[in-house]
């Protein structure tokens, strides 16, 4: 029905397995590194590498604006992924952005490889963006309130019921691209559109689960 999302769970390893000290002085400029993506989801994706040493494990830091005026660290990870172009294998990243950094308000990204300088900002890593990661609360919601309805009238057709199921089909369309808490993937198939499984709501959307998937939404999105 969806696919899975492991919420706040960054795919490279902490910054702190690198010391600073050993890290490349300059990327940006040359071109050595790379955000490629930043999606609705909060997931950031991209590359660092030190042209001059294959084997140097590049940190990739991320700030919500210029640290120059202020602006907030959000977290870091260390480059050494697997991607799609060979060239740049054990050199990609991938990071979650945590719910405070990413709660559908337009925001700028600047992404640094190594110290934190003007000319260490990746290709592309200036980046505004508009993004929703999990909420913490809408889990909390789900576990309590929705995923007990679920496990008794879906577990037929569903293997497990658990928010990491269901949150894209709740997500999408997101609520900035006409996502509602009347009109999402998950709400839609509860109430038969498009569901093998049928009409899980027979007294309409403002029935359950169909009403407390209208609550989970709210809290997720609000």
């Amino acid at each position: 029905m969806s696919l899975a999302i492991v919420p706040y769970s960054n795919c490279s390893a902490p910054d702190s397995e690198s010391p600073e000290s050993d890290l490349l002085s300059i990327v940006g400029v040359e071109g050595y590194g790379e955000l490629t993506s930043v999606s609705k989801e909060g997931l950031v994706t991209g590359w660092a590498m030190d042209h001059s040493s294959d084997g140097k494990k590049i940190t990739v830091s991320f700030y919500s604006g210029n640290p120059d005026d202020g602006a907030k660290r959000i977290g870091a990870v260390v480059a050494t992924g697997f991607g799609a172009n060979t060239k740049y294998n054990g050199h990609y990243f991938s990071y979650q952005l945590p719910r405070e950094f990413s709660d559908g308000q337009v925001r700028t990204l600047w992404v640094y490889a190594g110290e934190i300088r003007i000319t260490n900002i990746l290709k592309y890593g200036i980046k505004p963006y508009q993004s929703y990661s999990p909420n913490p609360e809408g889990m909390a919601f789900f576990q309590s309130k929705v995923q007990p309805l679920l496990a008794a009238d879906c577990s037929e057709c569903h293997a497990t019921t658990t928010y990491t199921t269901f949150y894209y089909s709740l997500f999408h369309p997101s609520p900035f691209e006409s996502g509602t808490k009347t009109n999402n993937n998950l709400i839609n198939s509860a109430s038969g559109s498009g569901h093998q499984g049928g009409n899980r709501c027979p007294g309409g959307k403002n029935s359950s689960p169909c009403l407390e998937m209208q609550q989970w939404w709210e809290i997720e999105f609000n």
